[in-house]
């Protein structure tokens, strides 16, 4: 296996597959390994010890990931529900399993191979696709890692996929194997099938209050009421608090002179650029454009000229500033270089710097004024709600005290729902006031909290539990509850019926054949797939049947059609296979490598949640 192992090292797969590996990847795992002066150990693998603070900073930077992937927040609730933490841990405990497998066999890679894996590294190359060392450098800054680090964490990223890729490389797909694979995955079949609908049952009994009873007793769960609570609370609404703040003339002109630049349009110029790696082709093209057309020039040396719009001079990279702000229009740079490169380029437009008149911004810096000052009375308000509230006084209490409005709410539940299930649409700030009070124990006062219209504190004045609604407020729902299943309940029945005249030979109206049916269900028709699968697991001549929310189906099977074989092309389902039984092979290595080394998880730290 070592030998396989030295030997896909040289291989063009296997640089193909080390030049996939991206920086993401090089740093997975790294962080700090102390916290405080205290180490607390979350796994164990063989003789490594990983602690709970690699752990919790692989952790973070998951969640960090799924969240600017998806899109979501995803919360420290959610993500100890689906065992995120658990499963960094074990990701990290394989890790290092395989670096210790890769010890013990000697297996090694030379600097030169990890060289050229960065430098295949399409986010590591310039313009004209050659691996630039400035972007090297450059990158590895913006994530603050060393080029050290950097190095040795690749290397042993690439010795770990060198020894997994060797125990896929095991996994073999015989053409016999993927023959037969292919005639189950395409084997087809016909069925004769009638669907007895519950709609169509006919002298459904009507329920017994009995009945109605032990319905509502068995199906609680359908009938529960949630949580409702009693709320007060205080709503300071900023976009009201700023619009009763007056600013006199006096102020505003008094904001204008004080900061005049807030007002003022700095210089701006479009320019076009050519960047270039090379220093001597940029100085070449910097002689160039003196005499020629910009764009010509950069046609002849198969580069782009780059516009750039209204650029300012802190809005550029502070080595082009200068020359960009000083250089005349229309004449070309000479070549200027940056962390990016050479770059030649040219003004093409200037718009001189304008200071806005004081009745132009006159109505900007009056809201900017009220914005300050309602922002400035909603902190006063917010001490004197705390200090009030602290001093053991009641919400209404309070409200009185300070002239502010009080809201209270009879019931809402979790939702923002009324208990008639109506949505409450007049209540300010109702959302954030709800979320907050459904995390505050009855008879308590939640803090004062910010919101993005303003602040609010509210008290809980009851709690009214979840519970099952007593039958007669739910009795029309539990009839019409009782009569579906009576009805699905008659509809079996029939079938069944249908089923046993069928086995017994008798013939039996209404069936209809259908068309070839596939396994994953192509061509179904109106059967849903759980009626696929019953097909597909029945001889032909045997009967079924199948419940659906419709009704149950009575099903014969009537005919297998196999899959044609002649001149099929194998290779989807061989490489198919093969990708599986690689999978398979690397999950039993590992197996394998956690028993021979031995693996402990600290289970209590692993269960515990954000809140512990």
């Amino acid at each position: 296996m070592l030998q396989a192992m030295r030997k896909a090292g040289h291989s063009v797969a296997a640089k193909i597959l080390f030049g996939l590996l991206l920086l993401s990847f090089a740093i997975w795992g790294m962080g700090p390994i102390f916290s405080g002066n205290r180490v607390l150990t979350a796994a164990t693998a063989g003789d490594v010890k990983i602690t709970t603070t690699e752990v919790e900073t692989a952790y973070r930077r998951e969640l960090q990931s799924i969240e600017r992937q998806y899109g979501m927040n995803l919360t420290e609730q959610i993500a100890g529900q689906l065992g995120l933490k658990r499963e960094v841990a074990q990701q990290m405990v394989m890790q290092s399993l395989y670096d210790q497998e890769a010890q013990k066999l000697g297996l090694r890679l030379g600097l030169d191979l990890v060289k050229q894996t960065i430098a295949s590294q399409p986010v590591f190359r310039d313009e004209q696709g050659k691996f630039s060392p400035d972007r090297f450098q450059q990158l590895l800054r913006a994530v603050g890692m060393p080029e050290s680090v950097y190095v040795n964490t690749l290397r042993g990223d690439l010795v770990r996929t060198l020894l997994m890729g060797a125990t896929r490389a095991g996994a073999a797909a015989p053409d016999a194997l993927s023959r037969r694979l292919y005639a189950y995955e395409h084997e087809k079949r016909v069925a004769e099938a009638l669907l007895v609908r519950a709609a169509d049952m006919q002298n459904v009994p009507a329920p017994t209050e009995e009945d109605l009873v032990k319905f509502h007793q068995d199906h609680s769960d359908r009938y529960m009421a949630p949580e409702f609570r009693a709320l007060s609370y205080i709503a300071i609404d900023m976009e009201k608090l700023a619009g009763s703040v007056t600013v006199s003339e006096d102020d505003l002109r008094k904001a204008y002179d004080e900061a005049p630049g807030d007002y003022a349009e700095p210089e701006k110029r479009d320019i076009v650029q050519i960047t270039t790696q090379d220093q001597a082709l940029a100085q070449k093209i910097a002689e160039e454009a003196a005499t020629r057309p910009f764009e010509e020039v950069a046609k002849a040396h198969d580069l782009m000229a780059r516009p750039l719009a209204e650029v300012t001079k802190g809005g550029i990279l502070a080595q082009l500033a200068d020359v960009v702000f000083k250089l005349e229009p229309n004449i070309a740079s000479e070549a200027v270089q940056s962390p990016m490169g050479w770059h030649v380029i040219v003004v093409t437009k200037t718009t001189p710097p304008a200071q806005r008149s004081f009745e132009e911004v006159k109505d900007q810096i009056a809201t900017g004024l009220k914005t300050q000052r309602a922002q400035e009375q909603a902190d006063e308000l917010a001490k004197q709600l705390e200090d009030a509230l602290a001093s053991g006084a009641k919400i209404d209490e309070v409200a009185q005290q300070m002239s502010l409005p009080l809201t209270k709410i009879e019931a809402v539940s979790a939702f923002g729902l009324r208990p008639d299930d109506s949505e409450i649409t007049d209540k300010p700030m109702l959302e954030d006031v709800v979320k907050t009070a459904f995390n505050v124990e009855q008879g308590q006062t939640s803090p004062v909290s910010p919101t993005a219209k303003g602040l609010f504190v509210v008290q809980v004045d009851g709690v009214t539990p979840s519970h099952v609604k007593p039958l007669e407020e739910v009795k029309t729902l539990v009839q019409a509850a009782w009569l579906e299943d009576k009805r699905a309940e008659m509809a079996s029945a029939k079938a069944s019926t249908l089923m046993e005249a069928l086995g017994k030979g008798e013939s039996v109206s209404g069936l209809e054949r259908t068309t070839a049916i596939g396994r994953d269900g192509a061509d179904r028709g109106q059967l849903d797939q759980t009626a696929v699968a019953g097909i597909f697991a029945t001889k032909p001549g045997e009967v079924l049947t199948s419940k659906t929310q419709e009704g149950t189906w009575v099903i014969r099977v009537a005919e297998i059609k196999p899959a044609a074989l002649e001149g099929v092309d194998l290779a989807p389902v061989r490489d198919s296979l093969k990708e599986q039984m690689a999978n398979d092979l690397l999950e039993q290595y590992g197996a394998a490598l956690r028993t021979g080394y031995g693996v402990t998880l600290n289970e209590a730290w692993l269960g515990q949640t954000a809140s512990e």
